[in-house]
């Protein structure tokens, strides 16, 4: 069960949505360390000088490269939201309880500019459905601006605690991370023989595709949730 605000409906009560976000906000918590390691692995397949695509909810779109990325790490000051989770066997696990945390993030350059401008937090959905993307994803890419005024809206207060490294150290759990980063950029590659639905990224058999034949998804449903996001970017989309 989940507890502490916000506060959740009885298990049967809740729809495709709560649950989705009930998943995320435990799948999030405390794992904005390893999402940064997962990423950092994906990147370590590929040149420094790789292109990197930045596509954000609010239309931004451009070409920079992977090495144009840094991590920044902030000290949150007394979250908002705290969550038990009942594990069984009289145990049980909370989050969110603590005085501080810590939290990490991916920034990007924008072409031209030597200032971090973009945020990629790949955990924020720890904090429930606020931490959702603009576009509805389950994380959250946009500017720094609009990174610092979500985390005002989570936490009591928070500090830069480290800005700038282009990598975090070593992790117990580095093997399967980086078998994680391997089979993603395995789909990558084959992306044009081996689809997969845009929102969940359930392999698909039968792929529904947009009709720009840029994405696919599993149904109808996977595909009206990421509409929000794609259609800032669909080039079929009627402009007027």
């Amino acid at each position: 069960m989940i507890s502490g605000p916000p506060v959740h409906p009885p298990v049967e009560n809740l729809n495709e949505d709560d649950l989705e976000v009930i998943y995320w906000e435990v799948r999030g918590h405390d794992g904005c360390y390893r999402t940064v390691a997962a990423l950092q692995h994906f990147f370590d397949l590929f040149p420094t000088n790789h292109p990197l695509r930045i596509r954000t909810a609010d239309g931004e779109d451009f070409i920079t490269d992977i090495d144009s990325r840094v991590i920044l790490e902030f000290d949150l000051h007394r979250p908002l939201q705290i969550m038990h989770i009942a594990m069984g066997g009289g145990k049980s696990f909370s989050t969110g309880d603590q005085e501080r945390m810590n939290q990490a993030v991916w920034g990007f350059e924008r072409p031209g500019e030597e200032m971090v401008g973009i945020a990629l937090d790949m955990a924020s959905m720890q904090f429930g459905e606020k931490g959702r993307g603009k576009g509805g994803e389950n994380f959250m890419l946009g500017t720094l601006d609009a990174f610092y005024n979500f985390v005002e809206t989570v936490v009591a207060g928070g500090d830069p605690m480290k800005l700038g490294s282009k990598r975090i150290g070593p992790s117990p759990h580095d093997k399967w991370l980086k078998e994680v980063a391997r089979r993603v950029r395995y789909r990558w590659t084959n992306r044009e023989t081996g689809r997969w639905c845009d929102h969940c990224g359930k392999p698909l058999d039968a792929p529904k595709s947009c009709p720009c034949h840029e994405v696919f998804y599993c149904g109808s449903a996977h595909q009206k949730k990421a509409w929000r996001f794609h259609k800032k970017h669909c080039s079929k989309r009627k402009t007027n």
